[in-house]
């Protein structure tokens, strides 16, 4: 990392991506964010085998190869390796593992600067948060694997390509000649965690080295504005980044930090919702806002707009009412 990084706002932020963008010209950029500033950036695989082998000086490609192929098999034994009649590819089965809580080769990044973001101001203690930022399109370092590519491959053939000489049964032709350090793979529509997240994901083996990543550290006290604002102002949130019935069960588990919004974040949120069509939503909203501020002249005036729309007149002229006796600009 070559700057010091730190920021403690959405805008703050925002400009350190522009800045790194800038520094690698034609680059594509994948963000990671991470809760606690001082962990790595390694797969959870990785991680698992670490924390169940601590004699281990360190995981060798050979052991890390062998566990992604026990737990492919494992999968398959069970049959849950299918999805809608379809036997998936052991990348896809991969991905729908991670995203399900299973440690695997693959460490998931996102194409979306700000989803990073969340991820990164979710509360670890006192602990800063980090944001890793890598260029994709820099081929020295990594290559995409498409859908064509992975067909019919196996995880352990896609990892040992880089290390081994070609083959002639080797269908994914030309890597060795950027020889690359990482994978990068955009999965299809597997779950809908994948396009809610933006998801991408990068895979090597241990000892493929450093991402070559720049860091954002994300200040810990700033973590949970941050978070109203994203969920206020740009719709990320829990609920819309795992829209299915596990990542809500997951949303309302013991340990998740449970955020209260101030009378301006519920009008916008009431305002974001009228303007998607959701009335009721948005009069639920702007009534918490006007609860929360009395004399809170656009929230009754919105709410007014709302009722309107569900064809509910005299809540209307009330509310309306009210708002031109707090602020008489309505009346015009």
């Amino acid at each position: 990392m070559s700057k010091n990084r730190r920021v403690k706002d959405i805008v703050e932020y925002l400009k350190e991506v522009s800045d790194i963008k800038a520094k690698w010209p034609n680059s594509t950029l994948a963000f990671r964010g991470q809760k606690n500033e001082e962990w790595l950036s390694e797969s959870s695989a990785e991680r698992r085998l670490k924390v169940s082998l601590p004699s281990q000086k360190e995981i060798t490609d050979s052991l890390f190869l062998e566990y992604n192929e026990d737990l492919i098999e494992k999968c398959r034994r069970k049959n849950y390796d299918k999805r809608e009649q379809k036997q998936l590819d052991d990348l896809e089965l991969l991905a729908d593992l991670q995203h399900n809580g299973a440690a695997t080769c693959l460490t998931d990044f996102t194409r979306n600067a700000l989803v990073a973001l969340w991820f990164a101001c979710q509360k670890s203690d006192d602990a800063d948060g980090k944001v890793f930022v890598v260029n994709i399109a820099d081929q020295r370092t990594f290559w995409e694997i498409t859908h064509t590519d992975i067909k019919d491959n196996s995880i352990s053939k896609i990892l040992k390509f880089k290390i081994k000489t070609r083959e002639p049964d080797y269908p994914i032709s030309g890597i060795l000649v950027a020889s690359p350090k990482f994978w990068y793979w955009i999965p299809a529509h597997l779950n809908e965690r994948i396009p809610a997240q933006h998801s991408l994901f990068l895979f090597g083996l241990p000892s493929s080295g450093e991402l070559g990543a720049e860091e954002i550290i994300i200040e810990s006290a700033s973590k949970e504005q941050i978070l109203k604002e994203l969920e206020a102002l740009h719709d990320i949130c829990e609920e819309s980044l795992f829209p299915d019935f596990v990542g809500f069960s997951n949303i309302q588990r013991a340990d998740a930090l449970y955020l209260t919004l101030d009378a301006e974040e519920y009008f916008y949120s009431g305002v974001k919702a009228q303007q998607r069509g959701q009335y009721s939503e948005s009069i639920q909203d702007l009534t918490k806002a006007i609860e929360l501020k009395e004399d809170y002249a656009e929230a009754y005036y919105a709410r007014g707009l709302a009722y309107d729309r569900k064809g509910e007149y005299d809540q209307a002229i009330q509310d309306l009412t009210r708002a031109i006796e707090l602020k008489e600009d309505y009346a015009e």
